[in-house]
């Protein structure tokens, strides 16, 4: 969680919680974090089974700001995904996808933008459930001609028109992190990474993967701030059929600028076995 680290467990009733310092004693002089009281605010707010629940947040006299939060044993998606020694199946893919589209479904509706998806921010319980942490990026969405910053989302998982310099922008971008984490649930790497931290090297990593956007697929791309033609290419199933489709689904709904209250994806059609 940003700006966070574990400090202590112990019990908070009868569960088992973490204790994280949002604000060193050496930070003091410099202010509360921003994304300290962005995380403190929205974790408030959003009461969700499928999000981080925040028990209590609390100072100390050296001015410390700690948050209690449920503790996660097994800690999150990004590490089940490298460490080859567990196997999980489809089955598995199907239902933490689920939980994810329960919580961004959740976030969307009461007009929140998480602005930073990616499996290191899904933080596993100790009865197996997955639960969208990390709010230090989030913002409110209600306004819709209210300037919003381009630079949010791990570079991984960051959409297109960010990386065009948008600054109006929905739930969309949530939802295409949705996918690169669904890609790579099942091919156990990151399914778009560019080889540089470069924005350019991110688009051109995303045009390999999915196709080139141009006026054709998606129209008005060209008026973006930061708009740059790429050289044309189509993208290939790289997945099992089924899951290819999924995939796409996804890509169509991130095209409609649309998030996931407005869109194709409902907490009815998301499984949740």
């Amino acid at each position: 969680m940003t700006g966070t680290k574990p400090h202590l467990l112990f019990t908070y009733g009868q569960i088992l919680c973490s204790l994280l310092q949002t604000t060193q004693p050496e930070q003091r002089s410099e202010g509360l974090n921003v994304d300290s009281i962005r995380e403190i605010k929205y974790l408030q707010e959003l009461s969700h089974p499928s999000i981080v629940g925040l028990l209590d947040v609390f100072s100390t006299k050296d001015e410390t700001i700690n948050m209690v939060i449920e503790y996660f044993p097994h800690g999150n998606l990004e590490q089940l995904i490298k460490d080859r020694g567990v196997a999980y199946g489809a089955a598995d893919v199907k239902a933490w996808m689920g939980m994810l589209g329960r919580a961004v479904y959740f976030c969307h509706a009461n007009f929140v933008l998480h602005r930073d998806i990616k499996p290191n921010n899904l933080l596993i319980a100790a009865d197996g459930e997955v639960k969208l942490a990390d709010f230090g990026l989030a913002r409110s969405f209600a306004d819709p001609y209210a300037n919003m910053t381009p630079v949010v989302i791990t570079l991984w998982y960051r959409p297109p028109e960010l990386l065009f310099g948008a600054r109006h922008y929905s739930g969309a971008v949530d939802v295409w992190s949705m996918g690169m984490v669904f890609a790579e649930l099942l091919l156990r790497v990151p399914y778009a990474a560019a080889p540089s931290d470069q924005e350019l090297a991110q688009l051109d990593t995303i045009c390999d993967a999915v196709g080139t956007p141009a006026e054709d697929n998606w129209p008005g791309v060209s008026s973006l701030p930061n708009y740059v033609s790429m050289d044309k290419r189509s993208s290939r199933p790289q997945h099992d059929r089924e899951a290819w489709h999924v995939l796409a689904a996804l890509r169509r709904l991130h095209r409609t600028r649309k998030g996931v209250q407005l869109g194709l994806i409902s907490t009815d059609s998301i499984p949740r076995d």
